[in-house]
C-alpha cells in the first residue's frame, strides 16, 4: 500500500503528506506518520501541526524526551506570533509533568495563563 502511494503523492504535495501522516496515526502506524509529518514540514504554514503531530507520535511510541523536543523545536520557530504556539507550550508542560519536571511545566503553564487564562483547564493547573 504504501508503496503505491509513494510512487503517486509528489515529494512537494505536503497536505497530501500531512494527511498521510494522519491516516497512519489513526491507525497506529507511528513511524511511517512521522516520515509523512517529517516530510509536510516543509510547507513553513504547517510547521507548529506537524510538530504537534510529531511529538504525539513520539509519545505513542514511548519517547517523551522526543516528544518534548518536538513541541520546542515548534515553539521556537521564528515567523509566528506567541499565541500560535499555546497549544504546543500546553503540551510541552503536560510532558515536563510526566517526566517528573514540575518547575518547567509551571514555567510553560505560566505562559500559557499569561496568553489566555481560560485555555484548557490551565488555571487549575496552577493552583
Amino acid at each position: 500500500f504504501r508503496e503505491g502511494v509513494e510512487k503517486q503523492v509528489k515529494g512537494d504535495d505536503y497536505d497530501t503528506h500531512y494527511n498521510l501522516g494522519i491516516a497512519y496515526k489513526e491507525m497506529m502506524l507511528i513511524d511511517p506518520a512521522i516520515e509523512e509529518f517529517k516530510i509536510a514540514m516543509g510547507d513553513p504554514e504547517r510547521t507548529l501541526e506537524c510538530c504537534s503531530m510529531l511529538s504525539i507520535c513520539e509519545q505513542a511510541r514511548g519517547d517523551l524526551k522526543a516528544a518534548a523536543a518536538w513541541l520546542r523545536q515548534g515553539i521556537e520557530t521564528p515567523g509566528f506570533p506567541p499565541e500560535d504556539s499555546i497549544g504546543l507550550r500546553y503540551d510541552l508542560a503536560d510532558i515536563y509533568l510526566q517526566q517528573g519536571q514540575k518547575p518547567l511545566a509551571n514555567i510553560e503553564f505560566k505562559t500559557v495563563y499569561a496568553m489566555d487564562p481560560d485555555y484548557r483547564d490551565v488555571a487549575a493547573r496552577l493552583a
